[in-house]
């Protein structure tokens, strides 16, 4: 599998976004392609919480996990997940920097 990524020297962040795709991308494949170097991270959008904890307990402990729909970015940064790619932000107007200020005063304000 790690031949994947020998075509790029970037960081390659994963997209779980069932309902545009038609494709779900299962926690166990998810947890082995987290292991691969320069596959850094996952944007999870398919709106399931219990499948962001799947994948933040498989996968390998420096992998980042981001909350793909809104609603789920405070339980994501509570239970060990890095951050968000937030349609907030494109929807409404947000800044990106904004958008770091609020999770990360989240993040403090609970310790996480």
């Amino acid at each position: 599998m790690p031949e994947c990524t020998a075509f790029s020297a970037s960081e390659l962040l994963l997209n779980n976004i069932p309902m545009r795709t038609g494709i779900h991308l299962e926690p166990e494949t998810v947890a082995r392609l987290s292991a691969i170097q320069n596959i850094v991270n996952i944007n999870d959008s398919s709106g399931s919480f219990d499948n962001i904890k799947s994948y933040l307990e498989k996968s390998d402990p420096e992998f980042a996990v981001l909350a793909g729909t809104d609603s789920l970015i405070y339980s994501t940064l509570e239970a060990g997940g890095k951050g968000a790619i937030a349609a907030t932000a494109r929807d409404f107007g947000v800044s990106p920097d904004d958008m770091e200020l609020l999770i990360d005063a989240a993040a403090k304000l609970q310790g996480f």
